[in-house]
């Protein structure tokens, strides 16, 4: 995931809010390696948090996308499973399950996702990935006689 992550950051993956969503897998991928002690065990939790929340994102802009994005929240359910039983704040853990979390976190990213393609359909911003306005040439064109 970081390593994906990474890739849309910097812009390798064209489309709609790549570059965001990227940040987002390579901050939930960084949480992963905190130590335990940081965050009293919950750096796991909340990189599950945030890739949940990019995914679901990420569903919402590019419904294409749906399976991987799909393969991404199976894998990440099985990760926030595990980190759920034994982060140390138990009155945590014994009041919300880990399904619900989730479930929590994918909602609010579809819902920004929708709000990013809502915004862009209506001629919100016409940046496109490179950082140019879309619709303009680069090149300089020249007069021909």
């Amino acid at each position: 995931m970081g390593v994906i992550g990474g890739m849309k950051a910097v812009g390798k993956m064209p489309h709609a809010a790549s570059r965001t969503i990227g940040r987002g897998e390579l901050l939930g991928a960084l949480f992963f390696l905190l130590p335990r002690a940081a965050m009293k065990g919950l750096g796991g939790v909340a990189g599950c948090a945030v890739i949940f929340a990019v995914m679901g994102a990420m569903m919402a802009i590019k419904p294409k996308a749906f399976l991987t994005e799909a393969l991404f929240v199976t894998l990440t359910s099985k990760l926030v499973a595990a980190e759920w039983s034994v982060v140390a704040l138990k009155e945590l853990t014994a009041k919300v399950q880990w399904e619900q979390f989730m479930l929590f976190f994918i909602v609010q990213g579809m819902v920004l996702g929708l709000g990013v393609r809502i915004f862009n359909a209506g001629g919100g911003s016409k940046v496109g990935a490179a950082g140019r306005v879309k619709g303009t040439d680069s090149k300089k064109r020249t007069k021909r006689a």
